[in-house]
């Protein structure tokens, strides 16, 4: 599980007192999480942000992560690679193979020498399996 979660290139983090870069446009989703993460990579650590997925659980993680779980494909669902988000939740924990919509603001969690990308959950629900569950290649 640990490997599927998704860091931060090298490099330094912005300067102490450094806002987040500003989005082009909200995030809303994880699409436009990933594609403002192309963008501002840790400069964007404190920055608001919405995404949904599957919630999953391992030993790897604390207890109070999970990871934000979704499929990117190219062409066609054999082609699917999985692509997680670190969520640290402190309110209830939350089931399973569990659709959810997470709202907080986006972290950095140090492991094994990577700068993890982190959300640092304000808000975490329960959601239906969105119509189309995956996302296309560009990230």
């Amino acid at each position: 599980m640990a490997s599927l979660l998704l860091a931060y290139a090298p490099g330094a983090p912005p300067p102490p007192g450094a806002g987040p870069a500003a989005p082009f446009t909200p995030i809303a989703d994880t699409p436009d999480l990933l594609t403002y993460l192309q963008r501002a990579g840790m400069s964007g650590v404190g920055q608001r942000v919405r995404a949904t997925g599957l919630a999953l659980r391992s030993e790897a993680l604390g207890e109070r992560e999970f990871a934000l779980l979704r499929y990117s494909i190219a062409h066609c669902v054999a082609d699917a690679r999985p692509l997680a988000l670190l969520v640290v939740s402190w309110g209830d924990p939350v089931a399973v193979d569990q659709w959810v919509e997470v709202e907080g603001v986006l972290g950095v969690r140090e492991r094994e020498g990577n700068g993890l990308v982190s959300i640092v959950a304000e808000r975490v629900r329960p959601i239906a399996e969105p119509q189309n569950p995956y996302l296309s290649s560009s990230f």
